[in-house]
């Protein structure tokens, strides 16, 4: 799934023109979870870029997207740790108050 397909999932547009929050995409969640590193690494990829272009996006699922991303910061492959420490430390500032 491409990036601007998960982002379509998680926000569409209302016959108003308003955004109405959709559920998250069970991709991303599994992508993080994967036991293949390369997915790990591709869902932390897509946290990120998704964080980084709609903060609010994840504002209803904060606690199930941290639960799935918090052990890839501790992460037995040496690429994805560092990829989550250095996502985590881009998206902490945009999520801001969402993380309260």
């Amino acid at each position: 799934m491409s990036f601007v397909a998960l982002l379509l999932m998680c926000h569409v547009q209302t016959r108003f023109g308003t955004s109405a929050e959709m559920p998250l995409p069970d991709e991303l969640l599994s992508r993080l979870k994967s036991t293949e590193w390369k997915e790990r690494y591709q869902g932390v990829t897509e946290l990120e870029q998704l964080v980084d272009r709609k903060p609010t996006a994840l504002s209803s699922h904060i606690v199930k997207v941290f639960d799935a991303f918090l052990p890839r910061l501790t992460d037995s492959n040496s690429k994805v740790n560092l990829h989550a420490l250095e996502a985590f430390s881009n998206m902490v500032p945009l999520l801001g108050d969402h993380l309260l």
